[in-house]
Protein backbone atom coordinates (compact mmCIF):
# COMPACT_ATOMS: atom_id res chain seq x y z
CA UNK A 1 0.00 0.00 0.00
CA UNK A 2 1.09 3.75 -0.69
CA UNK A 3 0.67 7.19 1.73
CA UNK A 4 1.80 10.08 1.75
CA UNK A 5 3.75 12.23 3.73
CA UNK A 6 1.10 13.21 6.42
CA UNK A 7 0.03 8.68 7.11
CA UNK A 8 -2.73 8.96 4.50
CA UNK A 9 -3.50 6.12 2.70
CA UNK A 10 -2.73 6.97 -1.48
CA UNK A 11 -3.44 2.95 -2.81
CA UNK A 12 -4.11 -0.57 -1.64
CA UNK A 13 -4.01 -3.39 -3.32
CA UNK A 14 -6.19 -6.40 -2.24
CA UNK A 15 -3.74 -8.68 -0.14
CA UNK A 16 -3.08 -5.15 2.08
CA UNK A 17 -7.31 -5.39 3.08
CA UNK A 18 -7.23 -9.08 3.95
CA UNK A 19 -4.48 -8.38 6.39
CA UNK A 20 -5.36 -5.06 7.86
CA UNK A 21 -9.31 -4.72 7.56
CA UNK A 22 -10.94 -1.67 8.55
CA UNK A 23 -7.52 -0.13 9.11
CA UNK A 24 -6.76 1.14 5.67
CA UNK A 25 -9.20 3.01 3.68
CA UNK A 26 -8.27 5.04 0.72
CA UNK A 27 -8.40 9.34 2.04
CA UNK A 28 -7.98 8.32 5.56
CA UNK A 29 -5.27 8.40 7.73
CA UNK A 30 -3.62 5.13 8.41
CA UNK A 31 -4.57 3.20 11.96
CA UNK A 32 -1.43 1.39 12.36
CA UNK A 33 0.34 3.19 15.57
CA UNK A 34 3.47 1.86 14.02
CA UNK A 35 3.08 4.15 10.99
CA UNK A 36 2.61 7.41 13.03
CA UNK A 37 3.28 10.94 11.42
CA UNK A 38 6.34 11.06 13.65
CA UNK A 39 8.24 7.97 12.53
CA UNK A 40 7.14 8.92 9.08
CA UNK A 41 8.82 12.21 8.98
CA UNK A 42 12.20 10.75 10.44
CA UNK A 43 12.89 8.31 7.63
CA UNK A 44 12.32 10.86 4.47
CA UNK A 45 15.70 9.61 3.37
CA UNK A 46 16.18 6.40 4.22
CA UNK A 47 14.21 2.98 3.89
CA UNK A 48 13.21 1.68 7.25
CA UNK A 49 11.81 -2.01 8.76
CA UNK A 50 9.43 -2.26 11.16
CA UNK A 51 7.87 -5.44 12.68
CA UNK A 52 4.13 -5.28 13.85
CA UNK A 53 1.99 -7.39 15.33
CA UNK A 54 -1.79 -7.36 13.77
CA UNK A 55 -4.34 -9.64 15.74
CA UNK A 56 -2.83 -13.08 15.96
CA UNK A 57 -0.34 -12.30 13.26
CA UNK A 58 3.69 -10.71 13.18
CA UNK A 59 4.35 -8.74 9.79
CA UNK A 60 7.38 -6.73 8.42
CA UNK A 61 6.80 -4.00 7.01
CA UNK A 62 9.37 -2.31 4.49
CA UNK A 63 8.66 1.67 4.74
CA UNK A 64 10.38 2.80 1.22
CA UNK A 65 10.31 6.47 0.89
CA UNK A 66 9.75 8.15 -2.09
CA UNK A 67 11.54 11.72 -1.76
CA UNK A 68 10.69 12.77 -5.88
CA UNK A 69 6.40 12.10 -5.49
CA UNK A 70 6.03 12.92 -1.43
CA UNK A 71 4.92 9.21 -0.95
CA UNK A 72 6.23 5.94 0.78
CA UNK A 73 5.47 2.50 -0.47
CA UNK A 74 4.16 0.16 2.25
CA UNK A 75 5.66 -4.02 1.39
CA UNK A 76 4.17 -6.32 3.97
CA UNK A 77 4.95 -9.67 4.84
CA UNK A 78 3.92 -12.17 7.32
CA UNK A 79 6.54 -13.92 9.50
CA UNK A 80 4.23 -15.25 12.39
CA UNK A 81 5.86 -18.61 11.30
CA UNK A 82 9.75 -16.81 11.68
CA UNK A 83 9.07 -15.32 14.89
CA UNK A 84 6.41 -18.67 16.51
CA UNK A 85 10.29 -20.47 15.46
CA UNK A 86 11.94 -17.77 17.06
CA UNK A 87 10.11 -18.06 20.07
CA UNK A 88 9.77 -22.20 20.27
CA UNK A 89 14.10 -21.74 19.74
CA UNK A 90 14.06 -19.70 23.02
CA UNK A 91 11.93 -21.90 25.40
CA UNK A 92 13.93 -24.79 23.70
CA UNK A 93 17.28 -22.34 24.92
CA UNK A 94 15.33 -21.48 28.33
CA UNK A 95 14.47 -25.60 28.94
CA UNK A 96 18.31 -26.63 28.28
CA UNK A 97 19.27 -23.96 30.70
CA UNK A 98 16.83 -25.43 33.60
CA UNK A 99 17.74 -29.19 32.39
CA UNK A 100 21.17 -28.34 33.36
CA UNK A 101 20.67 -26.66 36.47
CA UNK A 102 18.52 -29.22 37.61
CA UNK A 103 20.75 -31.84 36.61
CA UNK A 104 23.50 -30.37 38.45
CA UNK A 105 21.77 -30.69 41.79
CA UNK A 106 20.38 -33.86 41.29
CA UNK A 107 23.02 -35.33 40.79
CA UNK A 108 25.38 -33.65 43.30
CA UNK A 109 23.04 -34.74 46.04
CA UNK A 110 23.27 -38.71 46.18
CA UNK A 111 26.70 -38.37 45.58
CA UNK A 112 28.11 -36.12 47.87
CA UNK A 113 26.36 -38.24 50.38
CA UNK A 114 28.25 -40.97 48.59
CA UNK A 115 31.47 -38.98 48.84
CA UNK A 116 30.88 -37.97 53.13
CA UNK A 117 29.46 -41.56 53.96
CA UNK A 118 32.61 -43.21 52.05
CA UNK A 119 34.90 -40.54 53.78
CA UNK A 120 33.50 -41.41 57.37
CA UNK A 121 33.62 -45.27 57.00
CA UNK A 122 37.66 -44.32 56.00
CA UNK A 123 38.26 -42.04 58.88
CA UNK A 124 36.50 -43.25 61.55
CA UNK A 125 36.50 -46.95 64.06
CA UNK A 126 33.10 -47.66 63.42
CA UNK A 127 31.28 -50.24 65.10
CA UNK A 128 29.74 -53.42 62.53
CA UNK A 129 26.85 -51.96 63.41
CA UNK A 130 27.40 -48.10 62.34
CA UNK A 131 29.55 -50.19 59.38
CA UNK A 132 25.99 -51.49 57.88
CA UNK A 133 24.29 -48.03 58.61
CA UNK A 134 26.62 -46.80 56.37
CA UNK A 135 26.58 -48.88 53.90
CA UNK A 136 22.82 -49.10 53.50
CA UNK A 137 23.07 -45.32 53.19
CA UNK A 138 25.32 -45.30 50.64
CA UNK A 139 23.73 -48.34 48.57
CA UNK A 140 20.20 -46.23 48.82
CA UNK A 141 22.37 -42.76 47.48
CA UNK A 142 23.79 -45.27 44.77
CA UNK A 143 20.34 -46.45 43.34
CA UNK A 144 19.15 -42.77 43.64
CA UNK A 145 22.15 -41.67 41.65
CA UNK A 146 21.39 -45.06 39.10
CA UNK A 147 17.48 -44.40 38.62
CA UNK A 148 18.20 -40.72 37.82
CA UNK A 149 20.72 -41.14 35.01
CA UNK A 150 18.27 -44.19 33.50
CA UNK A 151 15.43 -41.40 33.13
CA UNK A 152 17.67 -38.79 31.90
CA UNK A 153 19.34 -41.09 29.48
CA UNK A 154 15.18 -42.32 28.59
CA UNK A 155 14.16 -38.92 28.28
CA UNK A 156 17.28 -37.91 25.81
CA UNK A 157 16.17 -41.54 23.60
CA UNK A 158 12.40 -40.23 23.28
CA UNK A 159 13.37 -36.28 22.38
CA UNK A 160 15.38 -37.75 19.66
CA UNK A 161 13.12 -40.05 18.27
CA UNK A 162 15.37 -43.16 19.39
CA UNK A 163 13.21 -45.07 21.80
CA UNK A 164 11.94 -48.08 19.47
CA UNK A 165 8.47 -50.47 20.63
CA UNK A 166 9.55 -53.90 20.82
CA UNK A 167 6.78 -56.30 20.91
CA UNK A 168 7.12 -59.36 22.09
CA UNK A 169 3.43 -61.89 23.36
CA UNK A 170 3.20 -61.43 27.54
CA UNK A 171 0.53 -62.55 29.74
CA UNK A 172 -0.70 -59.31 31.13
CA UNK A 173 -2.89 -60.25 34.09
CA UNK A 174 0.45 -62.19 35.09
CA UNK A 175 2.41 -59.00 34.56
CA UNK A 176 0.06 -56.54 36.62
CA UNK A 177 -0.15 -59.04 39.51
CA UNK A 178 3.90 -59.28 39.59
CA UNK A 179 4.35 -55.30 39.69
CA UNK A 180 1.67 -55.02 42.47
CA UNK A 181 3.45 -57.75 44.23
CA UNK A 182 6.75 -56.19 43.69
CA UNK A 183 5.27 -52.97 45.92
CA UNK A 184 4.20 -54.59 48.75
CA UNK A 185 7.38 -53.95 51.18
CA UNK A 186 6.52 -50.36 49.96
CA UNK A 187 3.06 -50.12 50.56
CA UNK A 188 3.69 -51.74 54.21
CA UNK A 189 6.34 -49.40 55.19
CA UNK A 190 3.46 -46.49 55.07
CA UNK A 191 0.44 -48.37 55.61
CA UNK A 192 -0.99 -48.59 52.78
CA UNK A 193 -3.49 -51.09 51.26
CA UNK A 194 -2.37 -52.31 47.84
CA UNK A 195 -4.70 -53.86 45.29
CA UNK A 196 -5.27 -55.16 41.52
CA UNK A 197 -8.92 -55.57 40.12
CA UNK A 198 -8.70 -57.12 36.56
CA UNK A 199 -11.84 -56.59 34.81
CA UNK A 200 -13.34 -60.06 33.19
CA UNK A 201 -12.65 -58.55 29.48
CA UNK A 202 -9.14 -57.17 29.71
CA UNK A 203 -7.08 -60.02 27.50
CA UNK A 204 -4.90 -62.45 28.97
CA UNK A 205 -2.41 -62.32 26.56
CA UNK A 206 -1.23 -59.11 24.69
CA UNK A 207 0.97 -58.31 21.84
CA UNK A 208 3.36 -54.91 23.37
CA UNK A 209 6.39 -53.93 24.58
CA UNK A 210 6.44 -55.22 28.28
CA UNK A 211 9.40 -53.63 28.92
CA UNK A 212 7.43 -50.22 28.42
CA UNK A 213 4.56 -51.27 29.95
CA UNK A 214 6.05 -52.26 33.09
CA UNK A 215 8.40 -49.07 33.28
CA UNK A 216 4.66 -47.22 33.27
CA UNK A 217 3.18 -48.79 35.50
CA UNK A 218 5.63 -48.66 37.98
CA UNK A 219 5.96 -45.16 37.71
CA UNK A 220 2.76 -44.05 38.54
CA UNK A 221 2.86 -46.97 41.20
CA UNK A 222 5.57 -45.75 42.52
CA UNK A 223 4.27 -42.13 42.57
CA UNK A 224 1.10 -43.38 44.39
CA UNK A 225 2.77 -44.82 46.91
CA UNK A 226 5.22 -41.92 47.45
CA UNK A 227 2.27 -39.24 48.13
CA UNK A 228 0.06 -41.34 50.09
CA UNK A 229 0.38 -42.56 54.00
CA UNK A 230 -2.35 -44.79 55.72
CA UNK A 231 -4.70 -45.24 52.40
CA UNK A 232 -5.11 -47.30 49.61
CA UNK A 233 -3.47 -47.45 45.99
CA UNK A 234 -5.62 -49.63 43.54
CA UNK A 235 -4.58 -50.49 39.70
CA UNK A 236 -7.23 -51.54 37.83
CA UNK A 237 -6.86 -53.23 34.31
CA UNK A 238 -9.80 -52.70 31.77
CA UNK A 239 -11.24 -54.37 28.78
CA UNK A 240 -9.43 -54.00 25.00
CA UNK A 241 -11.40 -51.27 22.98
CA UNK A 242 -12.00 -51.64 19.27
CA UNK A 243 -8.76 -49.77 18.31
CA UNK A 244 -6.56 -52.13 20.92
CA UNK A 245 -6.52 -50.31 23.64
CA UNK A 246 -6.08 -51.31 26.83
CA UNK A 247 -7.29 -49.20 29.42
CA UNK A 248 -5.48 -48.69 33.05
CA UNK A 249 -6.51 -46.68 36.53
CA UNK A 250 -4.18 -46.05 38.99
CA UNK A 251 -6.01 -44.67 41.66
CA UNK A 252 -4.97 -43.26 45.33
CA UNK A 253 -6.14 -41.75 48.55
CA UNK A 254 -3.24 -40.06 48.59
CA UNK A 255 -2.42 -35.72 48.81
CA UNK A 256 -3.72 -34.95 45.13
CA UNK A 257 -2.90 -31.84 42.95
CA UNK A 258 -3.90 -28.65 43.03
CA UNK A 259 -5.95 -27.73 39.96
CA UNK A 260 -3.43 -24.48 38.95
CA UNK A 261 -0.50 -27.67 39.25
CA UNK A 262 -2.54 -30.49 37.64
CA UNK A 263 -1.36 -29.09 34.19
CA UNK A 264 2.04 -28.81 33.89
CA UNK A 265 2.89 -32.37 35.74
CA UNK A 266 3.52 -34.10 32.53
CA UNK A 267 6.48 -31.68 32.12
CA UNK A 268 10.03 -32.60 32.65
CA UNK A 269 11.21 -31.49 35.92
CA UNK A 270 8.22 -30.34 36.95
CA UNK A 271 6.84 -30.95 40.96
CA UNK A 272 3.98 -29.34 42.76
CA UNK A 273 4.65 -26.20 44.63
CA UNK A 274 1.58 -26.98 47.01
CA UNK A 275 3.73 -26.53 49.91
CA UNK A 276 0.95 -28.13 52.49
CA UNK A 277 0.76 -31.06 51.49
CA UNK A 278 4.13 -31.42 49.39
CA UNK A 279 6.53 -33.16 51.52
CA UNK A 280 9.25 -36.09 51.66
CA UNK A 281 11.34 -37.32 48.64
CA UNK A 282 9.66 -35.49 45.82
CA UNK A 283 11.92 -37.08 42.90
CA UNK A 284 14.07 -35.79 39.89
CA UNK A 285 10.23 -34.76 38.24
CA UNK A 286 11.13 -37.17 35.03
CA UNK A 287 8.85 -40.04 35.57
CA UNK A 288 6.08 -38.74 34.61
CA UNK A 289 6.75 -36.79 31.84
CA UNK A 290 9.14 -40.32 30.30
CA UNK A 291 5.74 -42.43 31.39
CA UNK A 292 3.55 -39.93 28.97
CA UNK A 293 5.74 -39.92 26.50
CA UNK A 294 6.04 -43.63 26.16
CA UNK A 295 2.96 -44.07 26.49
CA UNK A 296 2.38 -42.07 23.35
CA UNK A 297 4.87 -44.41 21.58
CA UNK A 298 2.53 -47.20 21.83
CA UNK A 299 -0.07 -45.71 20.55
CA UNK A 300 -2.46 -44.31 23.97
CA UNK A 301 -2.37 -41.52 26.35
CA UNK A 302 -1.58 -40.73 29.65
CA UNK A 303 -3.81 -38.54 31.68
CA UNK A 304 -4.67 -37.35 35.38
CA UNK A 305 -7.60 -36.30 37.72
CA UNK A 306 -6.83 -35.65 40.77
CA UNK A 307 -8.12 -33.52 43.88
CA UNK A 308 -6.08 -31.95 46.61
CA UNK A 309 -5.72 -33.81 49.89
CA UNK A 310 -8.22 -36.29 48.35
CA UNK A 311 -6.19 -38.65 45.74
CA UNK A 312 -5.62 -38.95 41.66
CA UNK A 313 -6.56 -41.04 39.58
CA UNK A 314 -4.00 -41.81 36.47
CA UNK A 315 -5.76 -43.29 33.27
CA UNK A 316 -3.61 -44.79 31.17
CA UNK A 317 -4.24 -46.37 27.60
CA UNK A 318 -1.95 -48.50 25.81
CA UNK A 319 -2.69 -50.44 22.35
CA UNK A 320 -2.20 -53.91 23.31
CA UNK A 321 -3.48 -56.16 20.71
CA UNK A 322 -5.33 -59.41 21.83
CA UNK A 323 -3.41 -62.62 20.96
CA UNK A 324 -2.98 -66.09 22.30
CA UNK A 325 -0.36 -67.71 24.64
CA UNK A 326 2.83 -68.87 22.17
CA UNK A 327 3.88 -72.29 22.07
CA UNK A 328 6.27 -73.68 24.09
CA UNK A 329 9.22 -74.77 22.36
CA UNK A 330 10.66 -78.38 23.27
CA UNK A 331 14.25 -78.88 23.44
CA UNK A 332 13.22 -82.14 20.93
CA UNK A 333 12.18 -79.66 18.27
CA UNK A 334 15.14 -77.42 18.45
Amino acid sequence: FRLDYNGVVMMANDSTYEVFGNSIKIGHKIHISALSTEFLDSIKTRKEQLLISYGSKHYLLDVCPNRSKAYYNVYTKDVTELMEEKERVKRAESAKSDFLSTMSHEIRTPLNAIIGLNYLMLNQELSKEELTKYMLSIEFSGKQLHSLVTDILDLNRLQEGKTLIRLTVFNLHKLCRLIMKSFQQQADSKSNNISIDIDESAPVWVKGDVGKVTQILNNLINNALKFTKNGRVILKVGGIDKSNLVRFEIQDTGRGISEKNINNIFNAFVQSDDQEVNVGDPGSGLGLAISKQIAELHGGSLTVKSKLKVGTTFKLELELSESTKPKEIRPSEI
